[in-house]
């Protein structure tokens, strides 16, 4: 006996005993009264509630209650109203979400089959003229809420394909407009991926290349931030306010996590402030040859807890002077290459460019001809990396300076080509900051102020940092020894 396989149809795939049947739907989904708090909590928790609801139960007619609901559509990026014209636009926007509804069911592959029986409607919200004015600011609210939540869960474009690999809530149909629709888009994409890691408990994808923390502590985040979000009274809405929700509920988390969250969604970022406290600078600085004034520290210039790599805007007079031609005219062909799209040209000639220990970097959008200078800090020696301590003074050094524009005073340049110097960010001097926290020696070999001697001793006695250790190891005996060993 030769049996067939029943074809799907519309994507569901009929009963193989009676193809007639109906698609099973649960009882609590066929009684639940439309917009009742059931409904609502099956809205927020259920997606295939929310596919049977809008398939079988949302009714056009849901939206003619009252045209003050129109109210609760969100307000379209500048629209004008003129000449009477608030009719009109009421029922292009009424439109365009039933359109969408209608698009997104869809491509969600809700389309009723020929063969399904539709599930009768048990109850539907139908206000008389004498029962209006009575719940008529109930309806409001609910109607309202229940408009913005649609409106929001089903009016993005669905996804076409499994690898747009884009994130937004990691949810398989929903997708996430994170920064293609400004700051309004931004904000909806964050609560949808919030909505979407209560019920999925999963990330968005994309975020990982904006954060250096891992899955799990990134789920933290939105565990976090899900309670923030339900406890705020009213809800913030401003791309501003959300920023600063999101700030403060992560105010003890990584600050490059934090800015990489924001910058993921496109929110503004928080104003940088210095965490450093204003210190008494030495009394000596007679003796300088020069000072720099440099560009803001990039993280990845910081070698160690007393050596830093700094550039200075050729833009300074005293620079400009200085930059060698062939360099400046490296400078101005690679512009023009790069502006060609001729990117192996720009390429060549930007490596003839750091070859003669100069640099174009992009300062807010500007790209900016700067000079390299490696900085040896005066007076300290830090922990090699390989040494206890090491990796905590090269933290601490990133900690004060990336990010910030320094002054430095050049006194010498010692046998590695290394200007010698002392730094100061935002009036305070970085060596002792660095002897206070017990995180590098004096280098009394070579610097002998006896304000270095006293924080170092004062770290001592408090035994702060590498002093706490007995008996720490000075770094130059440490090289002396490892030298002797090859």
């Amino acid at each position: 006996m030769r049996m067939d396989v029943m074809p799907r149809e519309n994507g569901l795939l009929s009963s193989s005993l009676n193809p007639n049947a109906p698609m099973f739907v649960p009882a609590a989904y066929r009684n639940v009264e439309d917009f009742s708090d059931q409904w609502w909590s099956l809205v927020h928790s259920s997606p295939s509630f929310r596919d049977y609801w809008l398939r079988e139960c949302f009714s056009e007619s849901l939206f003619d209650v009252s045209d003050e609901y129109d109210s609760f559509l969100p307000e379209e990026e500048g629209s004008v109203v003129i000449d009477g014209r608030i009719e009109e636009e009421k029922k292009v926007r009424k439109d365009l979400i039933l359109a969408r509804l209608s698009n997104w069911r869809k491509a969600r592959g809700v389309d009723s089959p020929r063969l399904y029986e539709k599930a009768p409607k048990i109850v539907s919200v139908k206000v008389t003229k004498s029962e209006k004015e009575g719940v008529k600011l109930s309806i409001q609210q609910v109607m309202g809420n229940a408009l913005r939540f649609l409106y929001g869960e089903c009016c993005s474009k669905p996804t076409t394909t499994a690898g747009d690999g884009g994130g937004g809530g990691g949810g398989g149909g929903w997708v996430n407009q994170h920064q293609s629709n400004g700051h309004h888009g931004s904000i909806a994409a964050l609560a949808r991926d919030i909505h979407q890691f209560e019920l999925t408990s999963q990330v968005p994808e994309g975020l990982s290349k904006h954060v250096v923390s891992s899955k799990k502590a990134q789920s933290n985040w939105y565990s976090k931030l899900s309670e923030a979000w339900a406890q705020s009274a009213p809800p913030p809405k401003s791309p501003e306010e959300v920023s600063k929700l999101v700030i403060d509920t992560l105010k003890r988390h990584k600050k490059a996590d934090v800015e990489g969250l924001l910058s993921f969604y496109g929110l503004p970022l928080p104003q940088s402030k210095t965490e450093i406290t204003t210190g008494q600078a030495p009394s000596v600085n007679n003796g300088a040859k020069y000072e720099l004034n440099t560009l803001p520290v990039d993280e990845k210039a910081v070698a160690d807890g007393d050596t830093v790599t700094v550039y200075v805007s050729t833009l300074n007079p005293k620079e400009a002077a200085c930059v060698p031609q062939p360099v400046q005219a490296a400078a101005v062909e690679r512009a023009k290459a790069r502006a060609q799209r001729n990117y192996t040209k720009a390429d060549a000639l930007h490596k003839q460019i750091t070859d003669a220990g100069y640099r174009v970097l992009n300062i807010q959008n500007k790209e900016i001809l700067a000079r390299k200078y490696r900085i040896r800090l005066r007076g300290i020696d830090a922990p090699e990396s390989a040494m206890p301590y090491g990796k905590e003074a090269k933290e601490e050094l990133s900690k004060m300076i990336v990010g910030k524009s320094l002054k430095i005073l050049i006194f010498d340049e010692d046998r590695y080509g290394r200007c010698v110097g002392d730094i100061y960010c935002n009036g305070v001097f970085v060596q002792e900051r660095m002897l206070k926290k017990g995180l590098v020696w004096h280098y009394d070999a070579y610097d002998k102020r006896p304000e270095l001697e006293k924080w170092e001793k004062d770290a001592r006695d408090k035994r702060i940092g590498l002093w706490a250790s007995a008996n720490p190891e000075k770094p130059w005996e440490w090289r002396k020894n490892r030298r002797e060993q090859r």
